[in-house]
């Protein structure tokens, strides 16, 4: 009356010799694991954070150009609420940058900040006669552009190239005698 279903596995069978049923074996190369992307730069983004965008600013371009560590630095001593939350995203920023692409904190800077502003709840508190006053509470949405640093050399090489392709020659800085 009722058939008996059968349980489909997830990897198909190979019979060995000794009649017993075991798991087809993975490809090698499908058990290396997938190297991450070689990336120069990548964007961490916070969305809804409850401070005016007017505060954040203030403290990002204190971080806009940094290394991690420096930008560490300059946060742990800001006596502003916004500090806080950059404190967060640096965290997360470090995470990802090891555990997606394997880079080193130390290999990293900020390169650009944005900060936009997000929704802005209306409130309002009562006031005399029966009238009420408006109060804003308005949010941000940030934007990090974080990238790789060069070599020291490397920087040379590409301006070199530039003027290759110019066809100009770099010249000498003048030196006044």
């Amino acid at each position: 009356m009722f058939k008996k279903r059968e349980k489909k596995l997830s990897q198909p069978l190979a019979k060995t010799t000794e009649n017993k049923i075991e798991p087809k074996q993975k490809k090698s190369e499908d058990l290396e694991k997938v190297k991450p992307k070689e990336i120069k730069e990548f964007k961490i983004k916070a969305n809804f954070i409850r401070i005016s965008p007017r505060k954040i600013r203030l403290v990002a371009n204190l971080i806009k150009g940094l290394t991690l560590e420096e930008a560490w630095q300059q946060l742990i001593f800001q006596s502003k609420r916004a500090s806080n939350f950059l404190k967060k995203i640096l965290k997360t920023i470090e995470a990802t940058a090891a555990h997606n692409y394997n880079l080193a904190k130390e290999d990293l800077y900020i390169k650009n900040i944005l900060v936009n502003q997000g929704p802005t709840l209306h409130r309002y508190k009562a006031a005399a006669h029966g009238s009420v006053h408006p109060i804003r509470k308005r949010s941000s949405h940030l934007v990090i552009f974080i990238a790789k640093q060069e070599q020291p050399g490397e920087k040379q090489k590409k301006v070199k190239r530039v003027f290759e392709r110019l066809g100009l020659k770099k010249e000498k800085k003048l030196t006044k005698k």
